[in-house]
């Protein structure tokens, strides 16, 4: 879900992904929304995640797993174009989002 700085929802996007593990749906997730958010031309990103690894493998540099390493690496590449991302872990309990 994309939300704007007032918490009120700007989209979504849905894609099947088949059978996989958290950590690669939320890769995924991820690479999607940050896809989306640059085609909607936000410059200012607060990306929370609900995967504590996957927050870790986006915001250190160090090694990560070759599992979703094609997925890391388009995500590495997406956060390094000129604008400002910011990474969060979020707890899924702590991240209510509404639906409609």
């Amino acid at each position: 879900m994309i939300r704007g700085s007032d918490g009120e929802c700007l989209g979504g996007f849905a894609k099947n992904i088949s059978m996989c593990s958290a950590y690669a749906a939320e890769l995924w997730g991820v690479l999607k929304g940050l896809v989306y958010a640059r085609r909607l031309d936000f410059k200012v990103i607060e990306l929370h995640v609900h995967s504590e690894m996957v927050a870790n493998v986006l915001t250190s540099n160090h090694k990560w797993s070759p599992f979703g390493r094609t997925l890391v690496v388009k995500i590495r590449h997406l956060l390094e174009l000129e604008w400002d991302v910011v990474v969060h872990h979020s707890y899924r309990e702590v991240n209510n989002v509404l639906t409609l």
